[in-house]
């Protein structure tokens, strides 16, 4: 190993270093009252060091969001290899999401958070930009899970893939809601016993998007050319 790419590897496991830093900071105190004192305290670092990688708690946003939008994208492309059929992979992808936003759970309250109130002002356009790529990459992934449902015959051929996603998607999203809820002893009881889990809710969904026996599945071509409207999100990503 040469010394320069020395230099990069330790830089690159300081950068790591600061970046698991950041997000805890951002779940103890929120990404609002958060800052760059506290996460360089938290890291152990001066603040000069900080600043060397990160310029502020929205370049520390970004670092930390990107990191973990690859993670579940990671996550989403090896249960496509394990899949037995795209229902399975379906589920698969709505689990690993639930399970990837929700842990920790302080995790799911900065997302909830920031998905209420939109982007911090200041974060830069070129950021905002590559979060809604990453975010539509992701909706391309399930557009091509439900395609493939669609034409192994595990998924009703009659629904439209990109409002599909974004139903399926939201649908665990209020499910998520609800635990985040359930974690804060807020609701009473009686709403506590009767509270779906998130498992209850895809099974749920899938039961809804089954193909029932005796219906045809799709063709290739079916599935392939199924018209999406250009302004819907991953309409580009099985293209």
């Amino acid at each position: 190993m040469t010394v320069a790419e020395r230099r990069e590897r330790e830089r690159e496991i300081r950068r790591t270093h600061i970046l698991d830093a950041a997000q805890r900071v951002f779940y103890a105190q929120g990404f609002e009252l958060a800052t760059m004192d506290q996460v360089a305290e938290e890291a152990q670092l001066g603040k000069g060091t900080l600043y060397n990688y990160f310029r502020t708690k929205e370049d520390l946003l970004t670092g930390v969001t990107e990191r973990h939008l690859k993670r579940m994208v990671a996550k989403y492309e090896r249960h496509a290899e394990l899949a037995s059929d795209g229902l399975d992979l379906v589920r698969r992808m709505l689990l690993a999401y639930a399970e990837h936003i929700s842990t920790p759970i302080n995790h799911l309250k900065m997302a909830m958070s920031l998905w209420v109130h939109g982007p911090p002002p200041d974060l830069e356009g070129g950021t905002v930009a590559m979060m809604q790529q990453n975010i539509a990459h992701m909706i391309g992934l399930y557009r091509q899970a439900i395609e493939r449902g669609q034409t192994d015959g595990s998924i009703r051929a009659d629904l439209e893939a990109v409002p599909l996603c974004m139903k399926l998607w939201s649908c665990v999203n209020g499910a998520l809601l609800l635990k985040l809820q359930l974690s804060s002893g807020a609701p009473p009881p009686q709403v506590r016993a009767m509270a779906p889990t998130v498992e209850d809710t895809v099974e749920l969904l899938l039961d809804a998007i089954r193909r029932r026996e005796g219906a045809a599945p799709a063709s290739i071509e079916q599935a392939a050319t199924k018209p999406a409207r250009d302004d819907e999100p991953g309409a580009s990503e099985a293209s």
